[in-house]
This record gives structure tokens, sequence and C-alpha cells, in this order.
């Protein structure tokens, strides 16, 4: 077994952080009507953000505090 000068067992190195991926050129969907939880322009862009981060549509719904099952049904 390996040890460090002071007799312990060194810990593996952390996974190193990837450098977050660019955030696709996007334009937001213009609305009819802007409401408080409504998908306007910011929360439509975190949404994009947060999947163009993770790859993840429930991260990215959740996220934007909406829920993943809606949004993956409006995919369709």
């Amino acid at each position: 077994m390996i040890s460090d000068a002071t007799g312990s067992i060194p810990t593996p190195p952390q996974s190193i952080p990837t450098p977050p991926k660019p955030i696709p050129d996007f334009t937001p969907v213009p609305r009819l009507y802007n409401r408080h939880d409504g998908w306007g322009a910011a929360r439509q862009r975190g949404f994009i953000a947060v999947l163009a981060q993770t790859g993840s549509v429930t991260a990215a719904a959740t996220f934007s505090n909406r829920e993943p099952l809606i949004i993956l049904q409006a995919a369709k």
C-alpha cells in the first residue's frame, strides 16, 4: 500500500471540472401575453442554458420551475 510522508493513504484527485459548454444562439419565442409564471424570454434562455450545460430536460425544467413531464409531452 502506498502512503505519503505522513503515513496516510492519499485520496485520489477529484475529477477535473470540464469548462462550461457555450450556450447556443437562441432567440426566445415571442409571447402574446407576458405572464409572471409564463415562458418569458428570461425563463426560455435559462431553460436552454441549463439544457446545453447538462443535456438533461429534467434539470432544465426543474431550473425553469416547470414539470419535466409537461416539457417532454410538449416536445412530442
